[in-house]
């Protein structure tokens, strides 16, 4: 495989690296007769090779001395030069058109950085090749003869472009929790070839009883600028359980959104939601209701999350909106909704972690006695039952302590089989629902001093991603801040927060 190329300045030569059996070697290619040679040997990745502007030199990234470095290759005679002696690895070098300063990559903070070195401060150390057995104007590499390289008169020149949207990604995923409810979920994703529009189709099945509970949700977003904006349509049914049995509701409607990021780690979203909200008990036991619900969203969203293999290691991931659906702009429905979603990862050691999540919701003004949101289950509020409590206010919090507790066992006598990523968890919920107009009691201190309207629970669990589907086991004990009840057990198909 031959990749990262670079023109000489005269225009008659093209560097690029090149995948062999033994490593990766800097190889260059005379565009007027087609001959390769290459430049450098040895068991290393020597990769982005990129001219000096008088031609007479190519620097390049080479993991020859451990991690990847900047050296200076001297096409007279095959020398070679170290420029830097990094312990992170160093990537993408390009030579100032003056050849004083070089500017390249390399990895800091949880992101890519650009770096700046100037030449006369570079380590400009002389590089014993014969460790490597670099050799200069070596055999013809067996890539392809001069023939095969193409007509000369159209190196250079670009294809014109068009919109061509490929399939990017595809995944689907099953969700199952004990006393909830089992749900599907598969997306696919399509671009085109320079990023600038991007197709987003979800899909789920929220039941396994009828046609009726399938949910569709298609997007498009046009990324060409610093700004995205975008437009979806969806249709999704959901189940909920409340004293009086379970009813289902189901949203459909469109949104179009705008999108604006004000730094590596923080956006700003703004979008105009309008769909229509159905519902009814599943026994049928009402007649059918809906309302149409129109207004604006704001949102703040911050990330600086380090992920490990399935989940957040270390880092902050916060999401703080606004909702105002209106009736002087159409809406059936009018209240003030205001939602934060806080979660943040401590790495301790290894890949064990600590993750806390906080979630608040808030409906408020004008007519929210419609608005409730359900807590209770193995998404949030662990030990009790599937959405047992609901009100106009939500608040929960969940902690977790993550620890690896099997990495891989090999079963020696199944080929192929292989037990592995199980991993050990501890956890403490809190959480609690009200309405706007209820009294609320956090604690009481009768007949002893208890939870009251607070509820939680503590719990273990282990999780377990067996070929590919993350499993979730978990036991919550439900707590009044004195004393336990029984273990309630959850199964989940489904990832963590």
């Amino acid at each position: 495989m031959e990749q990262h190329p670079a023109a000489s300045p005269d225009g008659r030569y093209l560097a690029f690296s090149v995948e062999e059996e033994d490593g990766t070697h800097i190889a260059e290619l005379t565009l007027a007769t087609g001959d390769i040679v290459s430049l450098t040997s040895g068991a290393v990745e020597d990769r982005y090779p990129v001219y000096n502007p008088d031609g007479e030199g190519i620097v390049f990234s080479s993991d020859r001395q451990g991690p990847s470095n900047l050296y200076q290759l001297n096409r007279a005679d095959g020398s070679l030069t170290k420029l830097t002696d990094s312990l992170r690895d160093i990537f993408n070098p390009c030579v100032s058109a003056d050849g004083e300063k070089i500017v390249f990559n390399a990895y800091q903070g949880m992101t890519y950085q650009v770096y700046s070195l100037d030449l006369e401060d570079s380590l400009a150390e002389a590089y014993d090749s014969s460790a490597d057995e670099l050799v200069f104007s070596a055999p013809e590499l067996p890539i392809r003869s001069g023939v095969e390289v193409g007509e000369l008169d159209k190196l250079g020149q670009l294809l014109p472009w068009a919109y061509d949207p490929r399939i990017d990604g595809a995944a689907a995923q099953a969700a199952y929790t004990t006393g909830g409810a089992f749900e599907a979920l598969g997306y696919v994703t399509a671009s085109d070839t320079l990023g600038d529009h991007r197709l987003i189709a979800q899909f789920g099945l929220v039941s396994i009883s009828s046609l009726d509970d399938l949910d569709l949700d298609v997007g498009y977003y046009w990324m060409k600028n610093r700004f995205t904006l975008g437009g979806r349509v969806f249709t999704w049914k959901d189940y909920y359980l409340t004293s009086d049995g379970y009813f289902w509701e189901r949203n459909s409607g469109g949104q179009l959104s705008y999108s604006y990021p004000l730094s590596e780690t923080l956006r700003f979203d703004a979008s105009v939601i309008a769909y229509e909200q159905a519902w009814n008990f599943t026994d049928g036991s009402t007649q059918d209701e809906s309302r149409f619900i129109f207004g604006p969203m704001v949102s703040l969203v911050f990330d600086n999350t380090e992920w490990g293999g399935y989940h957040p290691l270390r880092g902050v991931r916060a999401n703080l909106s606004y909702f105002r659906p209106t009736k002087a702009i159409g809406s059936d429905w009018e209240f003030n909704g205001l939602a934060l979603d806080f979660r943040g990862y401590l790495k301790l050691l290894g890949t064990s972690s600590l993750a806390t999540r906080i979630y608040s919701s808030h409906s408020f003004g004008g007519d929210p006695q419609d608005n409730f949101e359900y807590l209770g289950g193995a998404a949030d509020l662990r030990g009790f039952g599937y959405t047992e409590f609901g009100g106009h206010n939500v608040s929960f919090l969940n902690m977790e302590l993550r620890l690896p507790l099997i990495d891989r066992i090999d079963i020696g006598f199944i080929p192929g089989f292989i037990i592995g990523d199980i991993r050990g968890i501890g956890f403490m919920d809190l959480g609690m629902a009200w309405d706007n107009d209820a009294e609320v009691s956090v604690f009481s201190e009768e007949p002893y001093w208890h939870f009251d309207d607070l509820k939680g629970s503590l719990g273990v669990g282990i999780r377990w991603a067996s070929l590919g589907l993350p499993i979730r086991l978990d036991w919550a004990w439900p707590w009044d801040g004195k004393d336990f009840k029984d273990a309630v057990f959850h199964f989940t198909l489904g990832w963590e927060f």
